[in-house]
């Protein structure tokens, strides 16, 4: 937009006025008129002690005899361009009025015409921005940083005010060592690197701070579980939303409807973004889910308060001493093996183990000092045979995850767990419920045995069980057995239920 503004500023052009406002996020209709008085220069005489409504005249009168450019940039909220005095542009006038903005609803709001993505830079064209804030003193000062200056830019993955950020912290610094030290801090702790709070970080959070609840910031942080670039399934990510209460006293429909309509709130909002595999996927910008993180360690006072980890190998008594302190906990990777002893995690509430292929079993006593944990997701945890000792004695679990494990049998222990609203059971081998489980899980809500443990006839006494339970909404299943699949067609409530 600055850019639009300095050429109409030097060259040549076919229109009367061009006009800048800066709208920001306490957009009002006085400061508008203001900016646009100044250019227009309309003198103290005719507009002290005007109303608002005078001044908008005064404003459309000049206005509506001119060819115009009004930019406004960085619109939050809807502007009435009739309040402000500003004539509409028509193919008659010929004017024109262009905004920036996060949130693509306010294109619909205002009703514009022609809507443009500004998309992240390609590589190259990063590469080099980044590169002139970096400075040529400073590149030419040692051989080997124009090749860290390459995988610093990466880090920004083409989003400019990020490699404007960094490129400036980095300029003037001279020496190896200060470039391989910035560059750990961006892969640890990115908030470390001169200006990425002020000038990156608190700019980005706008969007954050201008949702539209709670809830919505909450789910948005909640992304940030998730490890950088990974494509999260639409589904999956709003049955972890209601596992941890997100939506409390309503069904599974009308969550999931909610569910649906904070994901487009978020991608309206430019804080997710359309998976590249498949459209009912989501992921987040890696500069966004640094920002997601560093807010949900409240603004990086409480680091150790989400911890995300990826191929940690050996997970030693040493480096889980910050699991006192953590809330969250997400493990991942096929490089993690082997997991601490007793971790005393008296704070956790949300624990992910995923996708650690060389997993093959938990320590005894591993949960005896998780007494908050709500969600416990060890999916895609394909060594996993059995479920840890002690879960049983988790009686806050409100969703468990066990999907894409060899984990054979449901322990009869699970009963106790009263609260459990989810249990995920998809993808599994020939698998175990023993009876009188289920039609225990008073509050469960959601339950899905697909894709892999197929209902033969010997299952008909879960099926009794899933139909007893009067909070249950939603039932996936898969089926073997046609005895199986009239025994499900025959209940009104489960098919009522039936996914």
């Amino acid at each position: 937009m600055k850019k639009i503004n300095n050429e109409f500023l030097k060259t040549s052009h076919q229109f009367d006025t061009v006009i800048w406002v800066t709208v920001s996020e306490k957009a009002s209709v006085k400061a508008a008129q203001e900016v646009i008085r100044n250019k227009l220069q309309i003198p103290d005489s005719m507009w002290q002690g005007r109303t608002e409504d005078e001044r908008a005249t005064e404003i459309f009168n000049i206005m509506k005899t001119r060819r115009f450019v009004l930019l406004l940039d960085d619109v939050w909220q809807r502007l009435d361009l009739s309040k402000i005095g500003v004539p509409l542009p028509e193919i008659r006038n010929r004017s024109k009025v262009i905004i920036t903005t996060r949130i693509q609803e306010i294109c619909n709001e205002m009703e514009v015409q022609r809507i443009f993505r500004v998309e992240c830079l390609a590589q190259e064209e990063a590469l080099a921005l980044f590169l002139e804030k970096v400075g040529e003193n400073t590149l030419t000062s040692h051989p080997d940083i124009s090749r860290l200056s390459e995988k610093m830019a990466e880090w920004c993955k083409g989003l400019p005010l990020a490699l404007i950020t960094v490129g400036r912290a980095m300029a003037n610094k001279n020496s190896l060592h200060e470039w391989d030290q910035a560059i750990q801090e961006l892969e640890k702790f990115p908030v470390e690197i001169s200006g990425m709070e002020g000038q990156l970080y608190n700019v980005l959070k706008f969007s954050y701070e201008n949702l539209r609840d709670d809830i919505t910031k909450s789910c948005f942080i909640y992304c940030s579980f998730f490890p950088k670039g990974y494509e999260i399934r639409n589904d999956e990510l709003i049955e972890h939303w209601i596992g941890e209460g997100f939506f409390y006293g309503v069904d599974i429909y009308e969550a999931r409807r909610r569910g649906h309509k904070i994901i487009e709130d978020l991608k309206n909002a430019c804080l997710l973004e359309v998976g590249d595999g498949f459209k009912e996927c989501i992921k987040m910008h890696d500069v966004i889910h640094d920002m997601a993180l560093w807010i949900g360690q409240e603004c990086g006072k409480k680091i150790n308060k989400i911890l995300v980890r990826e191929s940690l190998g050996h997970v030693e008594a040493e480096r889980v001493t910050s699991w006192k302190e953590a809330e969250t906990i997400s493990l991942w990777g096929w490089n993690i093996e082997k997991l601490p002893g007793t971790p005393h995690c008296s704070n956790l509430q949300t624990l992910f183990v995923r996708e650690c292929i060389r997993l093959r079993t938990f320590p005894r006593g591993f949960f005896h000092f998780m007494p908050l944990i709500r969600v416990l997701d060890l999916s895609a945890t394909p060594c996993l045979t059995n479920l840890p000792d002690g879960i049983d004695g988790l009686m806050n679990l409100e969703y468990i995850n066990l999907s894409m494990t060899k984990i054979r049998e449901l322990p009869i222990g699970i009963k106790k767990l009263t609260k459990l609203r989810c249990l995920l059971l998809d993808g599994l081998p020939p698998f175990v419920i023993p009876p009188h489980v289920i039609s225990s899980l008073s509050s469960l809500q959601l339950f899905s045995m697909y894709d892999g443990n197929a209902l033969s006839s010997n299952h008909e006494h879960l099926l009794e069980e899933l139909e007893s339970i009067e909070s249950m909404d939603e039932i996936s299943l898969s089926f073997c057995s046609v005895v199986a699949l009239d025994k499900f067609q025959s209940s009104d409530k489960l098919l009522r239920c039936g996914k």
